[in-house]
């Protein structure tokens, strides 16, 4: 009926890795069932025709489960490895150094022996490799109030203040603005119109007040 035409059911599968055992197997396969499909069509005989490309459906189905099996080990193995990474990360132990209490990701030193004015208590802070505290939620500020309860002091120096702009406040910290706050009613006030700095105060119940800096107060330090 013509010229012959190429055996075209005999051209290899390519664009896969037949290096690899697992997918040699089946594209051999694969290969031979085309060719009996070639031989088959040549000879009319349909029903052998038929139950070669169930045979090759089959084999594709088998190819591709191989494929994705293949790609899930990889992808769990990396999963895996990140799931690992973040564990050993969360498992880093956080040490506070000596007369300092441990509470979530921070060290805190609580001086209340030692009352010094805000700047002299940021300074001290800063010696001691940290900073006067900065108070980032109310569970934080929960667990300052029930700590300080336990000696009852005066007022204690925080590291909030608005000394560079008035009724600006901010943490000495990293000058952040305050997100959260605990400010007794009324409060800040400015009541000597020289009140920048802020500290928790026993007659309001540790609630926060704006106070002259120059008092001598005791004072939290924070580290993380």
């Amino acid at each position: 009926m013509g010229d012959q035409v190429d055996n075209v059911y005999e051209l290899p599968m390519e664009g896969l890795n037949t290096s690899n055992h697992e997918y040699s197997i089946p594209i051999n396969v694969w290969n031979d069932k085309l060719t009996d499909l070639y031989e088959a069509s040549r000879t009319r005989d349909k029903l052998f025709v038929l139950l070669t490309v169930i045979q090759l459906i089959c084999l594709s189905l088998a190819v591709a489960f191989i494929v994705l099996h293949f790609n899930d080990q990889i992808v769990g193995e990396h999963g895996q490895k990140g799931e690992q990474r973040r564990q050993r990360e969360a498992g880093k132990s956080l040490t506070c150094s000596i007369d300092w209490v441990q509470f979530m990701g921070s060290c805190y030193y609580f001086q209340f022996k030692d009352d010094k004015p805000w700047d002299a208590a940021k300074d001290d802070c800063h010696g001691k490799g940290g900073f006067l505290v900065k108070i980032d939620n109310a569970v934080e500020n929960w667990f300052l109030k029930t700590y300080i309860k336990t000696d009852s002091p005066y007022s204690v120096w925080i590291g909030a203040h608005d000394s560079q702009q008035e009724s600006n406040f901010i943490w000495e910290s990293d000058n952040s603005a305050l997100t959260y706050t605990d400010w007794h009613q009324g409060e800040p006030s400015n009541r000597y119109n020289n009140e920048n700095c802020v500290h928790m105060r026993e007659s309001s119940d540790y609630t926060w007040n704006d106070y002259p800096c120059s008092s001598t107060e005791s004072y939290i330090c924070e580290k993380q």
